[in-house]
């Protein structure tokens, strides 16, 4: 029987495997034990390939045709990507390529970004399987005078000692500015604070961190009203939550997994921690149709995961029976649907009333009424219309008239002349020769 292994200890990946092995049996194995003891038939599964011992690993069992697979478990991060210090112990090209045979996107957009650096054959959207739980969650009803706030930072707050510095400086400032605020929006606030360690040491507050395996992030999620974080995949889960999310990022860099409201400087805070106190529906659907671009989130990715392992072991136990090589084709999972958002026309416009009947034989009478009200309009503008081209013309023959003309344009110069004289001054083009058509709607002809 062929092995499914998690490539990891047991603390590095267990968290990652269990949401699949109730579709697919996976043992976790250390790197240097699976490149020795995996065969031909096998399938590995990677959640890094950042570092020596699993890129050598994963080298070494592709070497010996045991198809192998990057079940990618996070978003992407610039930093961590193309800024990394000189004498980083990571790959600072980790990705580009993808070692694996296959790799599992979380979102398309992501999908797009590894495509774009030369993985376009080896790409599936999956998801996260570890979220999957999050979908059935319900966050708890807000406090009634209270504005609950987490602020994070992702584990990583720096890549280089500078960047380090700089998260420590953009936290400060919001501790600054929430000290200083009693209220917002009327509303006292609670922060709770869930830092990287060197961070909560620096500005002395009590930290909530206790786990990075995911399992306490939800339920804190879950008690608070917004969340204020720098680039982290704590972005996907308060979006899932439907909790509006801040994006503190005072490094001004790319970003691959974008936000709605975003802090890059102190002046900011004011405005973003507003709005996320009262968001309007308008940002919360367009946090819903990023959070459905970063991740993917229409069907179970457990479900889609376990599909992507059982396709591969498929393919490769054919492989050796026929004793050839070992190769995956593109596009293995069908592709994931578009997600609609959460336009609702009577939350985006509660100042409409029109918006709120839900009454349908109500709504089309209406709408036939408007219609029957437009046709009669139009009729009136057109014999309006045509009541004006005669006026014109009459207008026309009294300025030709010998007598009648010059009386009118003296009239006229003395309305001019007592406009300006009370301070409205029209315009200093001479006046345009008015010509009418054949249909009674007039042009100017200078």
């Amino acid at each position: 029987m062929a092995r499914v292994a998690a490539i990891g200890t047991e603390v590095e990946v267990d968290h990652h495997v269990a949401p699949l092995r109730s579709g697919v049996p996976i043992e976790c194995l250390d790197p240097e034990i699976a490149a020795t003891e995996l065969s031909p038939g096998d399938l590995a599964i990677f959640y890094s390939e950042h570092f020596e011992r699993f890129r050598r690993c994963c080298t070494t069992l592709k070497q010996r045709g045991v198809a192998t697979l990057y079940l990618v478990d996070g978003i992407l991060e610039w930093r961590n990507a193309w800024e990394n210090r000189v004498d980083e112990p990571a790959c600072p090209w980790t990705m580009r390529p993808v070692l694996s045979h296959k790799v599992a996107c979380i979102g398309n957009s992501q999908a797009r970004v590894l495509a774009a650096w030369g993985n376009r054959s080896k790409i599936e959207v999956t998801g996260i399987p570890r979220l999957d739980k999050l979908k059935s969650k319900t966050a708890s009803p807000p406090v009634a005078g209270e504005f609950r706030l987490l602020v994070c930072t992702a584990k990583f707050p720096g890549f280089t000692p500078r960047q380090t510095e700089i998260t420590l400086r953009s936290i400060r400032e919001l501790q600054k500015f929430l000290e200083s605020k009693k209220t917002i929006c009327g509303r006292t606030v609670n922060v709770v604070w869930r830092l990287a360690p060197q961070i909560a040491e620096q500005i002395d507050v009590p930290n909530s961190l206790g786990d990075l395996e995911g399992n306490e992030i939800a339920h804190q999620i879950q008690n608070v009203d917004a969340v204020i974080t720098t680039a982290s995949t704590v972005m996907l889960e308060a979006m899932l939550l439907k909790r509006p999310v801040g994006l503190l990022d005072y490094h001004n860099t790319p970003h691959y997994v974008p936000a709605v409201w975003n802090v890059s400087a102190g002046c900011q805070f004011e405005s973003v921690v507003g709005e996320l106190a009262n968001p309007s529906a308008a940002k919360m659907d367009w946090q819903h149709q990023l959070l459905g671009d970063a991740l993917q989130v229409s069907q179970p990715a457990s479900d889609r995961c376990v599909q992507l392992i059982e396709a591969m072991l498929e393919i490769s136990a054919a492989c050796v029976a026929e004793n050839r090589s070992l190769g995956f084709s593109e596009s293995m999972l069908q592709p994931v649907a578009v997600s609609d958002g959460t336009f609702d026309q009577q939350s985006l416009f509660p100042n409409h009333a029109d918006f709120k009947s839900t009454d349908l034989v109500e709504m089309q009478a209406e709408l036939a009424h408007c219609r029957r009200e437009i046709q009669h309009l139009e009729t009136v503008i057109t014999g309006l219309r045509g009541e004006l081209g005669q006026a014109h013309e009459i207008f026309e023959q009294i300025q030709k008239h010998p007598l009648a003309g010059p009386i009118v344009r003296l009239r006229q110069r003395v309305m001019e002349l007592t406009q300006r004289w009370k301070g409205n001054y029209p315009p200093v083009d001479p006046p345009a020769e008015t010509v009418t058509t054949a249909g009674g709607d007039q042009c100017n002809r200078q």
